[in-house]
C-alpha cells in the first residue's frame, strides 16, 4: 500500500478494534486518502463500504484520526481531520465524522483528548489516572472495545497482554472482556508457562455483559511465553468457547 505525505513528512495513526474481532486495525491519514487497515492482510476494510476515503486530504501538519464514541450509543466513530491541498480533488474540510448507521461498530471510550492518548490514563470525565496499574482498565486498555452481542449467554475474550520491566523481575497482566448479553459470574484466570505448567491463576471472578478488566500481575524472573486462559475449568457457558487463550511473550530484562 502506497502512501503520500511529500508535505511535512509527519504522519501519525491510530490503533482501533474496529469490526470487534479481537485484532488491532490501523487507522492512518495521508495528504490524500483515509485508510482503515487489516494488519494481517494489508487490505483496506473501507471497501464495499458507504465510505469515500478518497473525499479525505490533508497537508499533514500535526493532525492524527482518531476514535472515540461521541453520541454515547455504545458504537465508535471515526474523527477524521481535513485540510485543502492546492491540486488535489479532496473534499472534507475540518472535521469529519464517521459512525455506523446501525451502531454495529466496536464500543469505544468517550474521550481522545490527546494526540498520544492512551486509553486506561484518562478517564471520560477528562480527569488523570496517577496510578493506571490500579485502574480496572489497566495502563492500556483496548482503545476500541466490543459491544454486548444481545446474545443471552456470556462470551469471555481475552483483549490484550502487557508487561512492566522491573528487573530482576517482569510483570504480565491480561485485559478480559465480556463481549456477551449475560453477566458472567465465579470464572478463572490462569498462566501456563510453555511447559504447560500453571504459574498463576486468579479466581471468583465476575465481569458485567460489556466490561473489561485488566487482570494480575503475574511475577516472574525469567524470559518465557506464557498462555493467559480465562474460563479455564469451563464453569460458563459461553456464546463460544474458542476464543479463551491468548499466548504473550514476557521477553528478558535488559
Amino acid at each position: 500500500m502506497q502512501i503520500n505525505d511529500t508535505s511535512s513528512s509527519m504522519l501519525s495513526s491510530s490503533a482501533v478494534d474496529w469490526d470487534h474481532d479481537g485484532k488491532w486495525e490501523l487507522l492512518y491519514a495521508d495528504e490524500d486518502d483515509l485508510y482503515l487497515i487489516d494488519v494481517t492482510t494489508g487490505t483496506s476494510l473501507f471497501v464495499g463500504t458507504d465510505v469515500d476515503p478518497t473525499l479525505h486530504e490533508s497537508s499533514t501538519r500535526a493532525e492524527s484520526p482518531s476514535v472515540a464514541d461521541l453520541d454515547g450509543t455504545g458504537s465508535l466513530e471515526l474523527i477524521v481531520p481535513s485540510s485543502r491541498v492546492p491540486g488535489n480533488d479532496g473534499q472534507w474540510t475540518g472535521i469529519t465524522v464517521i459512525g455506523s448507521a446501525t451502531d454495529s461498530w466496536a464500543g469505544a471510550g468517550r474521550t481522545w483528548n490527546q494526540s498520544n492518548f492512551v486509553p486506561g490514563r484518562v478517564d471520560d470525565d477528562l480527569t488523570i489516572v496517577a496510578t493506571p496499574g490500579d485502574n480496572p482498565e489497566g495502563w492500556r486498555a483496548a482503545a476500541s472495545f466490543p459491544p454486548a452481542s444481545g446474545v443471552d449467554k456470556p462470551d469471555l475474550v481475552l483483549l490484550d497482554a502487557e508487561k512492566c520491566e522491573d528487573c530482576p523481575f517482569l510483570y504480565s497482566w491480561v485485559a478480559v472482556g465480556n463481549i456477551g448479553g449475560v453477566d458472567a459470574t465465579n470464572f478463572l484466570v490462569s498462566a501456563y508457562d510453555t511447559g504447560s505448567a500453571l504459574i498463576h491463576q486468579e479466581t471468583a471472578l465476575s465481569l458485567a455483559s460489556g466490561d473489561s478488566v485488566w487482570v494480575g500481575p503475574l511475577e516472574i524472573s525469567s524470559s518465557i511465553d506464557v498462555t493467559w486462559v480465562v474460563d479455564d475449568l469451563d464453569q460458563i457457558a459461553e456464546c463460544d468457547e474458542a476464543n479463551n487463550e491468548l499466548e504473550y511473550s514476557l521477553g528478558a530484562c535488559p
